[in-house]
This record gives structure tokens, C-alpha cells and sequence, in this order.
């Protein structure tokens, strides 16, 4: 029996067998041709036949259209995607039509262009990678300042110093437009302020005292001031 693939692109290697035997044919080096059935058969079960690789209809997108290379959803055609105006085409511009019958890539979206500006506010400034469909804000804090979930600052200031026995303290730095030197005593009644970051709290003595730890303390960034509250202790 001779096998002969009449279909355009087929491998045709006559080979001439009695009907005992198997015959094969392949379509290995026919790029875009698929087969009807298995690639072994028994020369009992008749002729096979070779037919081109067809993916099918091309799903559409909203807000854009589709256009297929040369009208066809064969073998090699290609699906071209275009977003409408004020949309941006997310994903895979062009699909394939593959050997395996499947299209390349996924099925693209069109999703709207021009994004406004994101909320702001004046302890923040904000970062855009671009304006259009998945662009990023990333949004920062000015110094003095925490971000607290998504829409709320919070400011960070740093409470009354603790002030040791027969210690006095001065703060400086606690408004920027000029600095404010705030002086007490341990008799003197605590204030209700508090202080930004960078306030510098100094610590010194009454007569008959002297220091003992750090006499400088820090206004950080946590809301706390740095080191361990300073004793005075007598010198006698």
C-alpha cells in the first residue's frame, strides 16, 4: 500500500508495505498544519488527511477594537488590539495565531487614560510615575511626620521632658521661625506644650548639685527624647 498526503505542506514520504505492517506519516516539518488523526494508523483504517491550524474567533475588548491580518484566524494571523481615545491598552498589543491551535499572550484591557491628581497634603509629598492606567503615587512624609494608614498624617512630637530634683532645664528648637529658649525648674509647674523634632532639652543643676548622666537630650523622630533623664546628686 502507498501512502500519498495530497494536502499542500504535507510530509509525503511514499512508502510501499503490505497491510500487516504500520505505516506513519508526520507533519513535523510542516509549520501551521495539524493532523485529523493519530500519526500511527494501521493501513486498514483508510486514507488521513492533513487540514491548516485554525485558532478561532479573537475575543473583542470594551472601550477598543480588534483587527486580524489578512481576515483570517489561521496559522501565522496576527490579532492587532487599539484602545479608544482617553483609554490605555493594559497588556498584550498583538496576539498570534500558534501552531498548537492557541493564541499567544492574554486578552488585553483598555482602561482609562488620564488619571487626576491624587489627594495631597502639607505634611506629605507625593511621587507619580505617570499619569495614565497603572501608573503608581508614592506618597512620603515630611520630617516631623508619620504616615498613618491612607488618608491620615499623623505628627510626631515629643512630650514635657522629665525633669529630675533639683534639676533645671531649658529647650531650644521648638519652633522653627526662630528658636525659643523655655526655662523651669523641678518647683516650677509643668508646661502642656510639647516639642517638634530636633528640640534640644539641657540639663543643669541647682547650686550645691552636680550632673550626673547626659545633660543634652534630643527631641527624635519616634516621639521620644533620646537617653536616660539626668540626676543631680549633692556635691557634699
Amino acid at each position: 500500500v502507498k501512502l500519498l498526503l495530497s494536502r499542500p505542506g504535507a510530509v509525503n514520504s511514499p512508502t510501499t508495505t503490505t497491510a500487516s505492517k504500520i505505516a506513519s506519516y508526520s507533519t513535523a516539518a510542516v509549520t501551521g498544519y495539524g493532523m485529523t488523526s493519530a500519526a500511527i494508523w494501521t493501513t486498514s483504517i483508510g486514507s488521513a488527511s492533513i487540514v491548516n491550524v485554525d485558532c478561532g474567533p479573537v475575543e473583542s475588548i470594551e472601550h477598543g477594537s480588534l483587527a486580524l491580518t489578512s481576515s483570517r484566524t489561521s496559522y501565522g494571523a496576527e490579532a492587532v488590539f487599539t484602545c479608544e481615545r482617553n483609554y490605555t491598552l493594559v497588556g498584550d498589543a498583538k496576539r498570534v495565531c500558534g501552531d498548537g491551535g492557541l493564541w499567544s499572550g492574554k486578552q488585553p484591557k483598555c482602561l482609562f487614560d488620564w488619571c487626576p491628581d491624587p489627594p495631597q497634603s502639607d505634611s506629605t509629598t507625593v511621587t507619580l510615575s505617570g499619569r495614565n492606567a497603572g501608573s503608581t503615587a508614592t506618597y512620603e512624609c515630611k520630617p516631623g511626620f508619620i504616615l498613618f494608614g491612607q488618608k491620615v498624617d499623623k505628627k510626631i512630637r515629643c512630650p514635657e521632658p522629665v525633669l529630675a530634683d533639683h534639676a533645671i532645664l531649658s529647650v531650644t528648637g521648638n519652633d522653627r521661625a526662630y528658636g525659643r529658649t523655655l526655662i523651669r525648674t523641678a518647683e516650677s509647674s509643668p508646661s502642656v506644650q510639647t516639642y517638634k523634632i530636633g528640640a534640644l532639652a539641657k540639663y543643669r543643676c541647682e547650686r550645691g548639685y552636680k550632673i550626673q548622666g547626659d545633660p543634652l537630650s534630643t527631641c527624635e523622630d519616634n516621639g521620644r527624647w533620646s537617653g536616660d533623664t539626668p540626676q543631680c546628686i549633692c556635691k557634699y
